[in-house]
């Protein structure tokens, strides 16, 4: 018999992709809040017909077959031409790209991601394509998947054609819920870098409300925001409120971003990834190209650049057909190298126990502060204040001078 959380209650064998509750024909399964705020199975034994299927199914337990195992992948950083739409994206806008190039071969394609709910939780949803804006931009919470592999089978079965994103252990679990390979199924996995709890989410969420003596209505967890030259930058959150304001910080300084790029609050499992390796389970894999300058000075990673590994003969062909998007190959080990969860899981912050031991209790604002450093504010006024051309140039000639 297949072990998995479900067994053992380990929560650094649970990705939370759901797939479990999706399968279980007999509706036995729910969810809760775990210690690290995010959402675990549990099985109702008074309903339970202990079928198996909810351990056949999980990720972890047991990964899908690779599709094509001996693939050669190839990577390619890539920019769509348009402003306005990078503008919408979180990186370069690859989505964007691969969902426009589907729809101009097939017109009933339906797209399945991550959206926000009017409740300011993560789901996941399947919408048609003229809906796709909800998909965009990067999350940074888990997304409940429940029900969203039962809808993906359904049109697949009708002979519609599907577009599903989501982070490497969600589309291994869609793989698995299937268990045959569809033609008119076009999968593409999230460069992860972990995901924090719901509740970890709602803590925030909750304690600012308080804060600003209003209700936050509307969260952009990659805000992109011209600097005094122009150049654009995408480590900003913005945040609205329901009296009408609006705030804007940097990632340096916002408690949520700060402990997120800092380690301090992912899943258990995430420690752990199972899917943070060369294997990938999409078409394509896409993410930012961060430092792309260093392998093309005409590309500015602030700007907006996406990374995209082409990981299997539908994804190359797929690939062929992008148009309106400056693209240019760059190897795959560059790739690698600038994007290490491709390569393994995020590291966890020294001090995250700590914070996942009291998060519940006290001041959200005031643990990340105690946890992690924040940036100095004239730190934050000096880098503003110059060029990004210059700053760029003064560290590549710091590496230099470090042998780097």
């Amino acid at each position: 018999m297949i072990e998995t959380f479900l067994d053992n209650k380990d929560t650094s064998s649970c990705s939370g992709c759901a797939a479990c509750s999706d399968v279980c024909m007999a509706g036995a399964i729910g969810f809760y809040y775990g210690r690290d705020g995010g959402r675990y199975p549990q099985i109702d034994t008074q309903k339970c017909i202990s079928c198996g299927a909810c351990r056949k199914v999980c990720p972890i337990g047991k990964k899908p077959d690779l599709i094509e195992p001996n693939y050669e992948k190839k990577a390619y950083a890539l920019m769509v031409e348009s402003p306005e739409l990078r503008e919408r994206s979180a990186s370069g806008g690859a989505f964007e790209a691969i969902a426009t190039a589907l729809h101009s071969q097939y017109d009933d394609l339906m797209v399945a991601g991550a959206v926000w709910g009017d409740d300011l939780r993560v789901y996941h949803r399947i919408v048609p394509f003229d809906e796709r804006e909800s998909l965009k931009k990067s999350k940074y919470v888990q997304s409940n998947c429940e029900g969203i592999y039962k809808e993906v089978r359904r049109r697949l079965s009708e002979g519609g054609h599907v577009l599903f994103t989501g982070t490497p252990c969600q589309v291994a679990a869609l793989r698995n819920f299937l268990k045959k390979e569809y033609d008119n199924l076009f999968l593409v996995d999230l460069v992860c870098h972990g995901v924090p709890g719901e509740d970890i989410f709602r803590k925030y969420i909750e304690e600012l409300n308080k804060k600003r003596g209003s209700q936050v209505i509307k969260v952009d967890l990659r805000h992109k925001v011209k600097d005094l030259y122009g150049e654009i930058h995408s480590k900003n959150i913005c945040i609205e409120f329901s009296n009408g304001k609006t705030i804007v910080e940097s990632g340096k300084r916002n408690p949520y971003l700060h402990g997120f790029t800092a380690g301090l609050f992912y899943k258990d499992s995430c420690y752990d990834c199972k899917f943070a390796n060369k294997d990938r389970y999409g078409d394509i894999t896409v993410g930012d190209y961060w430092r792309i300058q260093e392998l093309n000075p005409e590309y500015v990673d602030y700007s907006g650049v996406s990374c995209v590994l082409v990981n299997t003969s539908k994804g190359r062909q797929l690939f062929n057909k992008l148009e309106k998007c400056e693209q240019f190959e760059t190897s795959v080990d560059a790739l690698y190298k600038r994007n290490s969860q491709l390569l393994s899981p995020a590291k966890m912050n020294p001090k995250r126990e700590y914070f996942i031991s009291k998060y519940k209790t006290e001041s959200f604002d005031k643990l990340v502060d105690s946890c992690v450093k924040k940036e100095k504010m004239y730190k934050l006024i000096l880098s503003a204040l110059l060029p990004g051309k210059f700053k760029r140039n003064a560290k590549r000639v710091l590496q230099k001078a470090k042998g780097k």
